[in-house]
């Protein structure tokens, strides 16, 4: 009796939650309004809450001590008071000439759905501790300690998510900025939500707040901060894990016309009707209880069988216990509608977005389809089509995009790719335990550091200029993207030697410096005619360098060519277990036929590679202001030093 007691209790709960309740007993702010929160300056400033339906509430914004303490003894909040003898120091901010904020009475009624709002007028950013007051009925409520500045969101992954904690040492006792402040949760559910359901609160950066920062979302906020010298909040919804098409609208998502997309769309709205039906969370709850029950028998047998033979008796291992797809941890609009939905009327400057990784895999891969939609729906959500939109990636900011194939498997690969292209070389999904590796990974790591001037600090040297089409990307259309995909792997496939650059960032000044500049908009591919050439075949990869120092030019080749493992039962491709299994093709033969830029002047050709135990220098000719030579054999990553 009492585990059906537990069963149907269970049942119960999964159909009560995403609901803030139906009619609030009692007056309140929205959850995102809490003590210590910071308002958006030069936007109307919407206040909004839950209340008894019909009820008329009347809504007050001020700075004013006097109106503010006197609300606070209404509403019977304690007034905090330090009265330790203590030796502290607090942070605090002076203002010269500080804006004033004019107190502001605003009425509204609540609705039938037990929610209000009200809209003040813009106003200035201000240290000055501002109270939003809200009276209805005998209640009152109070939101104290708010300042007024400037609002970000951040989403994302793991990287936008990850806490602060390789920062402690540095950052924890000095991280005083009472103006800046932070507020986190993360949530999903298949339809959107009027409130948040976590217990939030926002905090101030104290050295003893700080550690719960996460560390992205921190270095943003101080440097905002510091530099705007103004109030910041920042509020981190960000999940580990996540894929992009999380992050959209529901709407916009169903607007992509991908048939995988639609796909995946269509099986998400079956799962998660299984769960919006009682009687089928029943019939799949006693199936697990069955399953249960079987394996508890089959473990009793096995650990007969092990006492019989003297080993050690088996753990029990119970099938995992189904989840509800509603509230699933990365799906589609699943953490737009729980975490972005919810606080959609307030006032924002921007999103900071930090995501990709985890759409290179699994079965959702049309991230050149989901990426364009989530600024999109984000100003859509918040009703702003002024709201900024900040990207993060892993690479630094004067680089070169790579266009081309990255497996994880691949170590050496993924090693040379990284450092050919001037990013940080790091083995994420690296298998530290397997001995090979291991080798790869040191032999890799020492060729780079004992060449570390080759590295740090470099910059790009390309002929060609591919621009990316990033203005009608932020209108909605995509057909530019593909065809700068196509574009761009149709220049690697030939060898040319190009950057990539947003087309609003592309000034008469920068594109001076190239000899082809390539619009996917309305241009096609350059003739090739005075280019550098480089006889390989397309498995070779190669980009060009040049130190921080001297006048040296760096040709920079990765080999992708390789044995490929047999296909998995499925028909799919088999990653293998790591170096083992990488089965590189050494090439050789590679013809280099490089023009020279006007006053560079070439003495020697060295060539390295972590393969080789010392420098090899093959021999050289010059024609027509060209250097040619041949590239000796390696095996994947070679770098071609033309030294003055």
């Amino acid at each position: 009796m009492l585990k059906q007691t537990l069963f149907l209790s269970f049942v119960l709960a999964l159909f009560v939650s995403g609901s803030h309740g139906e009619s609030p007993e009692s007056l309140r702010f929205a959850k995102i309004l809490s003590d210590n929160v910071v308002l958006q300056q030069d936007k109307p400033i919407t206040v909004w809450g839950w209340g008894k339906p019909g009820t008329q509430v009347e809504v007050t914004l001020t700075q004013d001590a006097t109106t503010g303490h006197k609300a606070e003894t209404e509403a019977d909040l304690e007034t905090k008071q330090d009265e330790s003898d203590d030796y502290s120091v607090s942070v605090r901010y002076l203002e010269k000439n500080p804006p004033r904020l004019q107190e502001k009475n605003l009425s509204a009624q609540i609705d039938k759905q037990g929610r209000w709002s009200v809209s003040f007028p813009p106003a200035k950013a201000s240290f000055k501790p501002t109270w939003l007051i809200a009276r209805g009925g005998d209640e009152t409520v109070v939101v104290r300690n708010a300042l007024i500045g400037e609002v970000w969101i951040c989403a994302g992954q793991s990287n936008m998510g990850w806490s602060n904690f390789n920062r402690k040492a540095r950052e924890g006792a000095s991280a005083d900025f009472p103006g800046l402040r932070y507020v986190a949760w993360e949530d999903s559910w298949y339809k959107p939500l009027d409130e948040v359901r976590n217990k939030i609160g926002w905090k101030e950066c104290t050295p003893e707040n700080t550690q719960r920062f996460s560390a992205v979302p921190y270095l943003f906020g101080t440097f905002l901060h510091r530099y705007l010298k103004v109030p910041v909040g920042i509020i981190n919804v960000a999940r580990g894990g996540t894929l992009g098409q999380t992050w959209c609208l529901r709407s916009e998502l169903k607007s992509i016309d991908d048939k995988i997309i639609k796909t995946v769309l269509a099986d998400y709205d079956a799962e998660t009707a299984v769960w919006d039906d009682p009687k089928q969370v029943a019939a799949l709850m006693k199936q697990w209880e069955r399953d249960c029950d079987k394996a508890k028998k089959e473990h009793e047998g096995k650990i007969a069988k092990a006492k019989a033979e003297g080993k050690k008796p088996p753990r029990l291992r119970l099938p995992k216990q189904p989840g509800d797809a509603r509230s699933a941890w990365s799906p589609p609009a699943g953490l737009f509608n729980a975490t972005v939905m919810p606080i959609r009327d307030l006032a924002l400057r921007g999103v900071l977005y930090y995501q990709g990784e985890n759409n290179n895999f699994m079965r959702w891969t049309r991230y050149e389809r989901t990426f364009p939609k989530v600024p999109v729906s984000f100003r859509k959500a918040f009703r702003d089509a002024t709201l900024q939109a900040r990207y993060l990636r892993g690479a630094f900011f004067d680089k070169p995009f790579t266009i081309g194939k990255y497996e994880g498997a691949r170590t050496r690969v993924a090693i040379a790719e990284l450092a050919a292209n001037g990013g940080a070389p790091m083995g994420f999904y690296a298998r530290f335990s397997d001995p090979a590796a291991r080798e790869v990974f040191a032999r890799y790591y020492q060729f780079i550091h004992r060449n570390d001037n080759l590295f740090r600090g470099n910059s790009p040297y390309a002929e060609a200029l591919l621009l990316f089409p990033r203005k009608a990307i932020r209108q909605g259309t995509l057909e530019p993207l593909d065809v700068f995909r196509k574009l761009g792997r149709k220049l690697l496939d030939r060898h040319i030697l190009f950057d990539v650059l947003p087309d609003d960032l592309a000034t008469p000044e920068i594109l001076a410096k190239y000899q082809a500049k390539i619009d996917p908009i309305r241009g096609s591919l350059p003739s090739g005619v005075g280019f550098s050439r480089f006889d390989a075949p397309p498995t070779l990869r190669v980009c060009a360098n040049r130190p921080a120092k001297g006048n040296e030019i760096d040709l920079h080749f990765v080999n992708y060519d390789r044995d490929e493992l047999p296909k998995r039962a499925n028909g799919k491709p088999n990653p293998g277990r790591g170096p083992a299994d990488e089965r590189p093709k050494a090439v050789s033969g590679a013809e280099v036929s490089f023009v020279l830029p006007a006053g560079v002047k070439v003495s020697e050709v060295e060539v390295i590679s972590p393969e080789y135990e010392k420098p090899l220098h093959p021999d050289f000719r010059f024609t027509d202001g060209r250097i040619s030579f041949t590239m000796p054999k390696f095996l994947v990553y070679a770098v071609a030093r033309l030294k003055p």
